[in-house]
């Protein structure tokens, strides 16, 4: 199913709360790999045309998955890519995101 949905662009955007849906099972069951992988096949089927299609969630999951791997760099990484997706979309600032992202004011200094 995926290889048909990623393959056909107007199927694309069916797709990622499915996978969405799939990556929040896999934080739920603890499967921190897993979770990274499926988020980043979301970024993946997006592309850059789609790149701001709500996928709020997904940066906060693959950065709460690198926390449990024990990857601050990479947790880090993808807490910044939160906040500058919050900020175009939105316009917030840092100081409303850390309000907003409390537990993720660790990697944001």
């Amino acid at each position: 199913m995926r290889s048909t949905y990623k393959d056909r662009q107007e199927f694309r955007i069916d797709l990622i709360p499915i996978l969405h849906l799939l990556q929040l099972i896999y934080e739920v069951i603890g499967k921190h790999k897993k979770v990274v992988e499926v988020g980043l096949e979301i970024f993946n089927v997006l592309g850059e045309p789609l790149k701001y299609y709500n996928i709020n969630p997904t940066y906060l999951l693959i950065c709460e998955a690198f926390k449990n791997l024990g990857r601050p760099d990479l947790a880090k990484k993808y807490a910044l890519e939160q906040f500058e997706f919050v900020k175009t979309k939105k316009g917030t600032t840092m100081e409303v995101f850390r309000l907003k992202f409390p537990d993720y004011v660790e990697f944001l200094e």
